[in-house]
């Protein structure tokens, strides 16, 4: 009598570890499909972020060349060659830009 309860006693933990292994399967199968979502999120995040580094790229270049010119025209129009300063000794406004505080 005794083996038979022993019996019943290893059939119940054997049927609780089946249920308990069946319920791990379809958590790990869970988290790989969050996993397969996230690693996708991520691909495309990764993809955004390059993009907006080549347009900062192509902003910035853009942005300097605009300075070129504008440092290339200012000193086109520099006292120098403008029209002569003002007898109370003011400063001929040609310059419209100053880069660093210079005048």
């Amino acid at each position: 009598m005794e083996h038979a309860e022993d019996i019943n006693r290893l059939e119940a933990i054997v049927e609780k570890m089946i249920a308990n292994y069946n319920i791990l399967k379809q958590e790990k199968l869970s988290l790989e499909a969050v996993l397969g979502q996230k690693d996708k999120e991520l691909k495309e995040l990764r993809e955004t972020v390059d993009s907006l580094k080549g347009e900062k790229s192509v902003i910035h270049k853009r942005v300097s060349g605009l300075i070129d010119s504008i440092e290339k025209w200012e000193k086109a129009s520099s006292p120098s060659t403008a029209e002569p300063q003002r007898e109370t000794g003011e400063k001929s406004q040609s310059q419209i830009f100053t880069i660093g505080g210079q005048q």
